[in-house]
């Protein structure tokens, strides 16, 4: 059963044959050139998605409302201090382009220079993964993932649910907590669990956090959890990489792990991450074509990427999927309760599932 599904143009088709191949197709869309590709497949989502993209900031907004006035000045100034009048000049700029960057690099910053206030207040810390331990992202210096727990938050906020006193949740593929850490922070009574298959990532993160239970996960279901033990889980690009074999099976589990009317937040490849891969020449024509095809005829497109890490990559590379894929695939199990496509950085979709009382 669908709860809430957002309103979805039918997938773009060049004119052709009815009984054309997925290789045919993908070769009328190349034939339209780069932009026109762009402009079919930008009819199928809304123009809005860069505004919806920092209308929300709760994680963000309650970590800096913890800062007295004097607090950020001090941050200010120690940022004069040790990086000079033009980085200060930069971070004040972004007050008028955007607001909720300018107090995301304020906490960055302030945890790095004043950690016994910033830190002090927030509970966030300044504790940066070195080069040989994986991390989603890079910066020195270094506070964690702050936009995406925005990004989680929001969506639960649009689904009318949340994070609870009292409450496990989990962080699934948390690499070395970038993201888990800040949610830990901003929600010290909740129970926070995070895993990922990368060993090395997850021994640094337990170290540096310990009051979050991490361990590394097999790269095939099942985890080390209780069935309708979690009250909710969280999955950034994790799905996006998944085969579609893979992917139902770890839908399953998740739905074996939380309990009925548990939320499961995840963002994926979708349409608009192929527009935003060709609009930034990230991928060739020719290859985005190709998953257009498959994406429009079988609402699912996957290919496979080179191995890292030691780990197996059968089932490990990049997969795209529509909205009515979830639908088909899901709906028996999952209600969709909020749907945004492109809502992660332009790029990944944002779902809100709950899961359903269907048996596993």
């Amino acid at each position: 059963m669908v709860k809430l599904f957002a309103r979805s143009r039918p997938a773009p088709v060049p004119a052709g044959r009815d009984n054309d191949s997925e290789k045919e197709i993908a070769g009328r869309f190349l034939a339209l050139g780069k932009q026109g590709m762009l402009d079919l497949m930008g009819t199928c989502f809304p123009g809005e998605v860069a505004r919806l993209i920092e209308s929300e900031w709760p994680v963000t907004q309650s970590a800096f409302e913890a800062l007295a006035p004097d607090d950020v000045s001090e941050v200010e100034a120690c940022v004069k201090k040790r990086y000079g009048a033009g980085t200060l000049a930069e971070l004040a700029a972004w007050k008028s382009k955007s607001l909720p960057h300018y107090r995301r690099e304020i906490l960055r910053y302030g945890c790095a220079l004043v950690p016994d206030v910033v830190c002090g207040k927030t509970r966030m810390s300044s504790a940066n993964p070195p080069p040989g331990v994986h991390s989603m992202m890079r910066q020195d210096p270094f506070a964690g993932d702050l936009y995406s727990g925005d990004m989680v938050l929001a969506a639960l906020n649009r689904a009318r649910s949340t994070v609870k006193a009292g409450g496990s949740y989990l962080d699934f593929g948390c690499s070395s907590a970038a993201l888990l850490r800040n949610m830990f922070a901003a929600f010290p009574e909740a129970r926070w669990n995070g895993c990922d298959p990368v060993a090395a990532a997850i021994e640094w993160a337990a170290k540096q956090f310990p009051g979050v239970n991490l361990f590394v996960s097999k790269q095939n279901p099942p985890l080390p959890f209780e069935s309708a033990s979690l009250d909710g889980a969280y999955a950034i690009s994790i799905w996006s990489h998944f085969s579609e074999r893979a992917g139902l099976e770890w839908f399953d589990e998740m739905h074996r792990i939380i309990k009925p009317g548990g939320f499961l937040v995840m963002t994926t490849h979708g349409m608009r991450s192929l527009y935003f891969y060709l609009e930034k020449e990230m991928m060739p024509p020719d290859v985005i074509a190709g998953l257009l095809a498959a994406i429009v005829g079988r609402q699912f497109a996957y290919q496979t990427i080179l191995g890292c890490d030691g780990l197996d990559m059968t089932d490990w590379g990049n997969a795209f999927f529509r909205p009515e894929w979830v639908v088909r695939r899901l709906g028996l199990k999952w209600n969709v309760l909020d749907f945004k496509p492109g809502l992660n950085q332009c790029n990944q979709d944002v779902y809100v599932l709950e899961r359903g009382a269907a048996a596993g």
